[in-house]
């Protein structure tokens, strides 16, 4: 199984192609550069060096670039084998909990509002769906190029349905759409 991040372009796809086809831990494994539950894999992909000692613009937009070039390289390849991609944003799923004033479902809780957008590919043939991101947990930390591995077909955002009348909108007057005021 994956003991380290890939350095390479080909050690990359070769990673994804290993995740992809293993099969899901009966358990949640934390950490590492290997995690999952019995629903997803997350598998750290590239990463930069951490930015404690020099977090200048240039290093960090350096460190980005290089992540951005290794996402690219391997979404063309993933676009070739597996058709193109799609894209999914996140923020229904934070939003979604946020409201409900729930947990926010896996695999998106592991990456923790990190990231701003994935890019998916149904696996055709197979009950799984894979997911390429970067995330970066905190400024002074490494960038990291994400893999995630999914059970079942690409999640569908979730609905937010209606608001309790509780909340009150920005303007703290009148409640949201869904609540006592809101139409």
């Amino acid at each position: 199984m994956v003991n380290s991040v890939p350095s390479s372009p080909a050690q990359r796809l070769s990673t994804v192609e290993e995740v992809v086809g293993s099969p899901f831990p009966s358990r949640h494994l934390p950490g590492g550069h290997l995690s999952g539950s019995p629903d997803h894999h997350l598998v750290v992909l590239a990463m930069s060096r951490d930015f404690w000692e020099d977090g200048s613009v240039e290093a960090v937009e350096a460190a980005e670039e290089e992540i951005r070039g290794a996402g690219d390289e391997l979404t063309t390849a993933l676009d070739n084998r597996w058709g193109a991609h799609g894209i999914l944003d996140p923020r229904p799923w934070y939003e979604a909990a946020a409201l409900r004033n729930e947990a926010v479902a896996e695999p998106f809780a592991s990456l923790q509002d990190a990231f701003r957008e994935l890019r998916v590919w149904q696996l055709s043939g197979s009950e799984r769906w894979f997911g390429l991101t970067s995330v970066q947990h905190d400024r002074e930390l490494e960038i990291m190029l994400v893999g995630v591995v999914g059970r079942g077909p690409v999640p569908a955002p979730p609905r937010s349905g209606p608001v309790p009348a509780r909340q009150l909108s920005p303007d703290g007057w009148s409640a949201l759409p869904g609540g006592l005021l809101g139409g």
